[in-house]
């Protein structure tokens, strides 16, 4: 290159000064940057008014483009009547200000496709360790028919035949298959080292493995939309990236979308950056699903901040069903990707979902609004909610089983979720919809706030669930009977449960904040219950049904080692005693109602007498005293059993003008000290410590 001679030029405070020879270098780069840069324009006449069809002319320079190379696509907008495709390499388009109106009949306006190296059946996979960096790693081995040529960071795919456990099951002979992608740390002949824990899912028939070819994507900037009155006739994505590695859509708006919006498609590691989806056509009834992004089999993938509205989903999954010795892109779940930061509006479905083929998906710092179906819809395994709000939804995290089938749901993660006015349910939990048997795989939620809940918005059908804190503000209950919590064949254990009932003005009755059938268990370390007044109090049947609704069921168990409520009726609205289990017990201290409260005291008179016997049995209090005023000759209800050796009960008469008889014997529960019936007279106690087979006397 000539020119003047050339000085030295400052650089950035702190960086390297820029002279003739770094100069020269920079040219030489821009250089040979256009000669990979290709422009649509260098291909025909382009008509940037959108009237007439530019497939021709934008396939062309896509052709062109060499592997690697930059495609810049002017402003304007170009009418597209056939799919856009490019194979077998990396291209970067550049199309800010570019519009693609597509008419054409498969719904996919641009696909871009990679490629895969040669296939290898495989004969073994097998755990080992290698030592690296002086830590010992969990490795796997696979041995390989032949000798592939692969390198340290390739990216393969191991698949196999087998179906993937807890999927949909087959349908004329296609079902989900296993498959999962790896990264190579060595390779010795026929064998393949990558680091690994582990497989995901079991690899037993026709087992191969195949390199993904280092083929990438960038779209930039571009707008795709469908032509108005077409629709109707998309299944696949609008926007379809398949078998690459790392492809990157960024500042890409989907106006309209005959069904799919955006479609990666077993891809390593995908990025959707700064997206927007506008519309996606839902018509279920047609197999068309106007899902925002679909992510079929792809592993790693990252989407933040999309604003999607609209649509059934703004983000879901979804493993196709296909035939044995199919093409590798078809096998495998989605596994580990993240989406961040984004935004639903009004999506018919759930707003961010996952299928039954998903697992480690997370969705953190999302919000949905308005949701037609559900905020967030978890199934599969291990996916979490990080911190999300859900605003106006119809139902605002639905954990569930396919619809009549014992699909898999289990061992995911809700910590930070705020529910804000849900119309219908808070949270539900709704599992193996086929068989009705508890899932014994829990999950986890923590940190979940629900705002203004309806009656009966928070339900655990077949459920496993582990609560942190749940801490939950009613609307007005209109209803008799109704009730907010429901445990069906479940087993939920609450750290801290927060209920907050003043809100209700409307005067019903038979008021429950939980209500247990079908053999659950319901555990709550704190819970703290808020009424607001005596007369909120005076509506509850009880704090919680325990009976199954059947006089004389013990089938429910309950346990809360400390309840404290600002009001409540009395011991006897507890729950009901005589029908809870004998591992049911319930400690509470009552702040403001006359009187006061707690199961340290149980007050008891001639006309009440079944409730402090069995109450008795049900704190495990370490002290409680049991007092009445008797107005007439009475004889103490046999005591059940003590919850532990050494726990003590001090039975008083009160000044009143009857005698209290405790009676004595294996029939009463009782041992005196005299081994006689006792008589106290009015002002008289007597105090029992339980020693594990009798109360006995003590004092």
């Amino acid at each position: 290159m000539t020119g003047p001679a050339r000085t030295w030029v400052d650089g950035p405070a702190g960086g390297t000064p820029i002279n003739a020879a770094r100069l020269n270098g920079m040219e030489t780069d821009i250089a040979a940057s256009k000669d990979r840069a290709t422009s649509a324009a260098d291909f025909g006449t382009l008509d940037l008014t959108g009237s007439t069809d530019m497939s021709t002319v934008l396939q062309a320079a896509f052709n062109a483009t060499p592997d690697g190379g930059t495609l810049i696509i002017p402003p304007g907008t170009y009418r597209v009547n056939t799919t856009i495709v490019s194979t077998g390499k990396s291209i970067h388009v550049y199309a800010r200000g570019a519009k693609f109106v597509y008419y054409g009949a498969t719904g996919v306006a641009v696909q871009i496709i990679g490629s895969w190296d040669t296939t290898y059946p495989v004969t073994g996979v097998a755990a080992s360790t290698q030592t690296l960096d002086g830590n010992t790693v969990a490795t796997l081995n696979i041995t390989v028919t032949g000798t592939p040529s692969y390198a340290v960071g390739d990216v393969i795919k191991l698949v196999a035949d087998d179906a993937i456990p807890g999927t949909r099951p087959a349908s004329g002979g296609l079902v989900a298959r296993v498959g999962q992608f790896l990264v190579v740390q060595s390779i010795a002949g026929s064998v393949v080292t990558c680091i690994s824990n582990g497989l995901i899912d079991p690899f037993t028939t026709n087992i191969r493995v195949a390199k993904l070819n280092p083929n990438t994507c960038t779209i930039d900037g571009l707008t795709a939309t469908v032509q108005p009155y077409g629709l109707l006739t998309s299944v696949a994505g609008l926007i379809q990236v398949s078998q690459l590695i790392n492809p990157t859509l960024t500042h890409v708006t989907i106006g309209q979308s005959g069904g799919q919006a955006i479609n990666p498609v077993s891809c390593y590691g995908y990025e959707i950056r700064d997206c927007t989806i506008g519309y996606a056509n839902n018509d279920s009834a047609s197999g068309i699903y106007g899902y925002g992004i679909a992510d079929n089999a792809s592993s790693y993938g990252r989407v933040t901040g999309l604003n999607a509205r609209d649509v059934r989903h703004s983000y879901t999954t979804n493993t196709n069903q296909i035939a044995t010795n199919s093409s590798l892109y078809g096998y495998g779940r989605t596994y580990g990707s993240v989406i961040s930061d984004s935004v639903a509006h009004g999506t018919s479905g759930a707003s961010f979902d996952v299928h039954s083929d998903a697992q480690a998906v997370r969705f953190v710092n999302c919000a949905a609004y308005d949701s037609g179906v559900g905020a967030f819809s978890l199934r599969g395994r291990k996916n979490s909610v990080i911190d999300c709000r859900a605003i106006r939804p119809n139902i605002g995290l639905y954990v569930f089983s396919e619809s009549g089938m014992d699909t898999d749901s289990w061992g995911h993660t809700i910590d930070g979720l705020v529910i804000d006015n849900p119309v219908a349910d808070a949270i539900k939990f709704y599992l193996n919809q086929s068989s009705n048997v508890i899932d014994t795989r829990p999950s986890t939620i923590g940190n979940v706030k629900v705002i203004n809940a309806a009656a009966t918005s928070i339900s655990f059908t077949n459920a496993t669930v582990r609560a942190g804190t749940l801490d939950v503000t009613t609307a007005n209950f209109t209803n008799n009977a109704d009730r907010l919590i429901t445990t069906n064949r479940a087993y939920v254990s609450i750290d801290t449960l927060r209920l907050d009932m003043s809100a209700q003005t409307s005067a019903v009755t038979g008021l429950l904040t939980a209500n247990m059938v079908n053999n659950s268990t319901l555990k709550i370390g704190a819970m703290k219950l808020t009424t607001g007044a005596q007369s909120v109090a005076d509506m509850f049947a009880y704090m919680v049904d325990t009976s199954n609704a059947t006089p004389g069921n013990v089938s429910n168990i309950l346990q809360v080692d400390m309840a404290v409520l600002d009001y409540y009726k009395a011991a006897t609205y507890l729950i009901p005693w005589a029908d809870s289990s004998g591992d049911t017990y319930v400690n509470y201290r009552v702040i403001r109602s006359t009187g006061g409260g707690s199961s340290t005291y149980v007050y008891f008179s001639n006309s009440a007498t079944s409730t402090p016997p069995h109450q008795l049995s049900r704190t495990t209090d370490r002290a409680v005293t049991m007092a009445g005023t008797i107005s007439s000759a009475l004889n103490m209800p046999t005591l059940r059993g003590g919850r532990f050796a050494g726990q003590t009960v001090t039975i008083t008469n009160l000044n009143g003008t009857g005698t209290l008889t405790v009676r004595n014997g294996s029939t009463y529960g009782v041992t005196t000290k005299s081994g006689t019936d006792t008589a106290l007279a009015p002002g008289a106690y007597m105090v029992l410590t339980w020693d594990g087979t009798t109360w006995r006397q003590i004092i």
